[in-house]
């Protein structure tokens, strides 16, 4: 047991020591290491300590945390729809009914856009208008139309506009063509469904 405790004594001691009298060549020695880097360097000659461009980072059975930045859109019970109208009169206006949302259902226009077809060169101007029907009356979403090329006429809008169950779609349009009347348009309404909240 004596000889246990001596070996303990003298460990104990030659650490006490060494780390006294050789602490000072030590960090001597670590001051004076020379040292040349090659590369990577920038165009300043400075060495490169970040990584440049996108890095390519692979997970393997693990798990990496994400988090959204701003507001998700999701739609895993929504149904995307694109809806398509023809309106043809001889006179300056036509419309036609589009849509009725089904029982169950919320229809959100996302964006509608029209064009004139068939028009002559003397037309002056086209209008239209989304018209919504429901049982408290109706309310109209104008289209903004303009001159594209030689006969035609368009408009395109970003809509966010809700359309409950029961209620339903038209469109109305106008084209001012004194040497020609008539009115050929053509609406595409795009949106989805979701379900009734």
């Amino acid at each position: 047991m004596k000889s246990w405790a001596f070996a303990v004594l003298v460990a104990v001691g030659a650490t006490i020591l060494g780390g006294t009298l050789l602490r000072e060549p030590i960090a001597y020695a670590a001051q004076n290491v020379g040292a040349t880097i090659v590369g990577p360097l920038d165009g300043d000659g400075n060495v490169q300590v970040h990584e440049q461009g996108t890095a390519n980072v692979n997970v393997t059975n693990g798990a990496v945390p994400v988090h959204e930045q701003g507001t998700t859109a999701v739609r895993s019970a929504n149904e995307e729809i694109t809806l398509q109208g023809l309106a043809h009169e001889d006179g300056p206006s036509c419309g036609n009914d589009i849509y009725t949302v089904p029982a169950g259902k919320e229809l959100v226009i996302e964006y509608a856009s029209a064009f004139t077809f068939d028009a002559f060169e003397t037309a002056t101007h086209a209008s239209g208008h989304l018209e919504v029907f429901r049982s408290s009356g109706s309310s109209d979403l104008s289209l903004l139309f303009q001159k594209v090329s030689g006969s035609n006429w368009a408009a395109s809008e970003a809509i966010h506009y809700a359309l409950k169950a029961g209620e339903s779609l038209a469109f109305s349009g106008e084209v001012i063509n004194p040497a020609h009347p008539g009115c050929n348009m053509e609406v595409d309404v795009g949106g989805y469904l979701q379900p009734s909240s």
